[in-house]
């Protein structure tokens, strides 16, 4: 047969020769390996438009984008191609009630990353807030892995940095946890050298406290706000000093009082 002859003609292996195998490859890091979500029906829609953000990245950048540029531009109401997908990915995670510490890994740029070493420094008073429903590890594990290569093809020196925090949110699509504009306050940063990443603490702030509740839905509506407050800081500082109230009695003197003290004088 052809394959005997092929074989026949090989050549042996001379003496001393060593055959060498290569080594396997690596499996490629499959963090949703063993996902059990079901992402049928028109019912399942927002799980399954959260799930493919995270798993087809591309796809979750243009997401994204389309969150980015309604939360700047809403009063423009430009016609952008996920508004809805936005909406029902907003409305999953904000159904949620689950309380974990999670992980949110990001890359900053150069100015971003100067912003937010501006905020560290005065972390008693800064505060931020992630829009739209932000994706977050529920490993720390999971976070450091997907940031190993973060920011290899941007063009620019980057900064990796790990966000940690106790959130409220959607625990889902097997090791991620969507949380809807989870807002914080500052806390400490440490430097992980190992992993050239910044881990900065954050404490959310909810209820009341949350900035969605206190500024508003939109970029605009922040600023509208923001105006209000220093126009009424302002008014307060140019208010002028109110006169003491005087107490009853105190400093007065009726009539009969002051017959009494003019006689005497």
């Amino acid at each position: 047969m052809e394959a005997e002859a092929m074989d026949e003609d090989a050549p042996e292996p001379m003496e001393g020769e060593m055959m060498m195998e290569l080594p396997a490859a690596e499996p490629a890091w499959n963090p949703y390996e063993g996902d059990g979500g079901d992402y049928s029906g028109a019912g399942n829609l927002p799980a399954f438009l959260l799930s493919a953000s995270c798993k087809q990245p591309y796809f979750g950048d243009m997401l994204r984008r389309s969150m980015i540029e309604w939360e700047f531009n809403a009063d423009d109401k430009p016609d952008l191609d996920f508004e809805n997908a936005c909406g029902m990915m907003a409305a999953a995670a904000e159904s949620g009630s689950a309380k974990k510490e999670v992980w949110i890994a990001g890359c900053h740029g150069e100015e971003d990353w100067g912003a937010i070493q501006g905020m560290l420094a005065d972390k008693e008073n800064a505060t931020m807030m992630f829009p739209g429903a932000v994706a977050c590890w529920t490993s720390e594990e999971n976070a450091k892995k997907a940031l190993e290569k973060a920011g290899e093809r941007s063009g620019q020196q980057c900064q990796k940095v790990l966000y940690k925090v106790e959130a409220t949110g959607l625990e889902a699509v097997h090791c991620r946890f969507f949380a809807h504009r989870l807002s914080a306050k500052f806390g400490d940063a440490q430097d992980d050298v190992d992993n050239k990443t910044q881990i900065i603490n954050l404490t959310a702030l909810e209820g009341e406290e949350a900035l969605k509740t206190k500024k508003g839905a939109t970029i605009p509506e922040w600023r509208e706000k923001l105006e209000e407050e220093r126009k009424a800081a302002e008014a307060a500082a140019n208010a002028p000093a109110e006169e003491p109230a005087m107490m009853e009695g105190e400093g007065m003197m009726d009539g009969e009082a002051m017959m009494e003290a003019a006689a005497a004088e």
